[in-house]
């Protein structure tokens, strides 16, 4: 059974699984300075070469010790979500990020059920909440700020204190959390088909020197209606500064090298 954290004692995370998935966490936890077990079926000497890749923050450890963890990353094959529930646990309470991906099975074992579901209904009790399944692990991977914005994570569960904790770890990674509402609401649009699946989002902020600079490069003016512009985007820049220099909104660009086929 999963119990806080005491407020003097970091939490605690692990990721299970090693695969692509698995591994591209494990480098952006590292990348974030965040520290974190690793564990797969096959042992921790099979992670060593990875951990001392990644350095210190990354510690490989038996499937067994890394469930202590206070938040567990799931990235295994889902294929393989049921087998893992074999291991005797009890996830009463405990934040599982499911990282799967419904491949390699069948319609008639989905039965119209979507995998986070399926992963809440093997790990009974478990506090799921969706997230980092949905981008290729190569851009997973990657560094998630972006030419001044952060790449989007669309995040989606059940249960709004599990959902804060899992945005404030997106935040803290490096990510612009979004959070989508229920699994089986907004939830849909990350899992297979969902037509958020493989899009690279980057979130930019947004604020009147910015507006200013697009628009000059956009419309190229002289003169006094360049004078009259300023003035605008001055008094626009006056409101947006009493906002606390942004906007509620932010511009959400899909990144062009990867563009879904």
């Amino acid at each position: 059974m999963s119990t806080p954290a005491p407020v003097d004692r970091p939490t605690t995370y692990a990721i299970i699984g090693a695969g692509n998935n698995g591994t591209a966490l494990a480098r952006t936890f590292a990348r974030a300075a965040i520290a974190c077990s690793i564990a797969n079926s096959r042992g921790p000497d099979s992670l060593r070469p990875l951990v001392d890749e990644l350095g210190d923050t990354i510690v490989a450890k038996s499937l067994e010790a890394a469930l202590d963890a206070d938040i567990v990353v799931l990235a295994i094959p889902f294929a393989a979500v049921e087998d893992f529930a074999q291991i005797p646990y009890d996830w009463s309470g405990k934040i599982v990020i499911d990282a799967t991906n419904a491949h390699g099975v069948t319609v008639e074992y989905m039965a119209g059920r979507l995998s986070s579901d399926i992963v809440a209904d093997v790990l009974s009790g478990a506090l799921v909440v969706k997230a980092f399944n949905y981008l290729p692990a190569y851009v997973l991977a990657r560094d998630p700020s972006q030419n001044g914005g952060h790449r989007v994570m669309f995040i989606a569960g059940n249960h709004e204190e599990a959902n804060a904790t899992v945005v404030a770890l997106a935040e803290r990674l490096g990510f612009a959390p979004i959070l989508l509402g229920r699994i089986d609401e907004g939830g849909r649009l990350v899992h297979i088909p969902g037509p958020l699946v493989l899009h690279n989002l980057v979130e930019y902020p947004l604020n009147a020197e910015h507006l200013w600079n697009q628009m000059l490069t956009r419309y190229p003016m002289e003169g006094p209606r360049t004078l009259v512009l300023a003035k605008v985007m001055s008094a626009a820049g006056a409101i947006v500064g009493a906002k606390g220099n942004s906007w509620t909104k932010s511009a959400i660009r899909c990144d062009p090298r990867e563009r879904p086929s």
